[in-house]
């Protein structure tokens, strides 16, 4: 199991069952966890859940590879959440403004321009 996958189970508990296998593939578990968030109400809870996992994220050494959990934070994390029109204001939550502006083309380039601005005029 990957240093990655122990920090989604910690902080994501409920998708563990549904991930069985898959311990060891960064990527389908974030897009396991965008599904999981799909399916619940979104509330200060999951919110503060969201932005933990976020800053647990963060806080990790970056690395070579493909397992580097920043890598995989923002691929696919962070695109997960702009994709989705249900967790896309989570993306809000955890994303500074100032790094979508700054990272405009990216964004632009993996998810569209339409989808890019309808994600920074989500910001209050």
């Amino acid at each position: 199991m990957s240093k990655l996958s122990e920090g989604i189970f910690h902080h994501f508990p409920e998708i563990r069952e549904t991930s069985e296998g898959e311990e060891d593939l960064d990527y389908v578990l974030t897009a396991n966890i965008i599904f999981w968030l799909e399916t619940v109400e979104i509330t200060n809870e999951i919110i503060k859940r969201v932005s933990s996992f976020n800053s647990w994220c963060l806080s990790q050494p970056r690395s070579k590879g493909s397992d580097d959990i920043y890598t995989v934070l923002v691929v696919g994390f962070y695109e997960g959440l702009i994709e989705s029109e249900k967790t896309r204001e989570l993306a809000t939550k955890i994303i500074p403004k100032e790094n979508m502006v700054k990272n405009k083309e990216y964004f632009i380039n993996w998810l569209g321009e339409e989808m890019y601005n309808n994600t920074i005029e989500q910001y209050k």
